[in-house]
């Protein structure tokens, strides 16, 4: 299992990867990201990746093995954006 503060968590996205199971949610208009050996949990918290966003997708594609991170920020206005993470 997995809880915040304000047990305001939503829109679970678990990815895995080098034998880790990475849980991205958003918590209070902010992406954090928690990490498990186990899909089942617990999920310990790693750290805020994004604030004022919403609704965290990644995924690896293409031959290159490049990870995306996909999200929906708030700043002036409202925008869905993907960023890169290089390969680990």
């Amino acid at each position: 299992g997995f809880a915040t503060k304000n047990n305001c968590a939503w829109a679970p996205h678990v990815y895995y990867e080098n034998d880790r199971f990475y849980l991205y949610y958003t918590a209070c208009l902010s992406i954090g990201v928690a990490s498990s050996d186990s899909p089942l949990g617990p999920f310990t918290h790693e750290r805020v990746l994004c604030r004022l966003c919403i609704d965290a997708f990644v995924d690896r594609f293409g031959d290159d093995g490049q990870l995306y991170f996909y999200h929906n920020q708030f700043l002036d206005y409202y925008r869905s954006q993907v960023r890169t993470w290089r390969k680990q």
